[in-house]
């Protein structure tokens, strides 16, 4: 199994939003072969070497191969890191405005950053924030927000 993804870039020149496929384990494939089998593995073409502490072969859980599998998405891609809807309770779980919580609002094109309604602080308004600080909230019953 060797995993891709798919990563938003921009254009170098342009700034044009495009989608470039990137193994999510560069250089890596996971194999499951007998003890008896390594060195064919070892030299087989294009096999640079078997990962290893010493002790032989590294194991991979099975736990660990699947919850890659299980994020894998109909169009053959790894998904990584959460979707967002517009209306989607979310806080802040870093920065200078961590723990702060808003209603995600949308992807800003071309980039890493998202706009979310703050909600938490006497003013309504926008605000654009890096994508990876934002995380979905659960409601509990009193209306606060908790992060899962």
């Amino acid at each position: 199994m060797a995993p891709n993804l798919k990563v938003r870039q921009s254009h170098f020149y342009t700034n044009a939003s495009y989608f470039a496929i990137r193994p999510l384990f560069p250089r890596y494939v996971f194999a499951r072969f007998g003890a008896n089998l390594i060195s064919k593995v070892r030299y087989t073409r294009g096999v640079h070497s078997i990962v290893d502490f010493g002790d032989g072969p590294v194991m991979v859980a099975d736990e660990v191969i699947e919850s890659i599998r299980s994020r894998i998405l109909a169009d053959g891609f790894v998904k990584l890191g959460e979707e967002f809807k517009s209306g989607d309770k979310v806080f802040i779980k870093s920065g200078p405005l961590k723990n702060l919580e808003g209603v995600f609002d949308k992807d800003l094109k071309a980039s890493k950053r998202v706009m979310i309604l703050l909600t938490s602080v006497n003013y309504d308004g926008r605000l654009i924030v890096e994508r990876d600080v934002v995380q979905k909230a659960i409601c509990t019953p009193k209306g606060s927000a908790l992060s899962h």
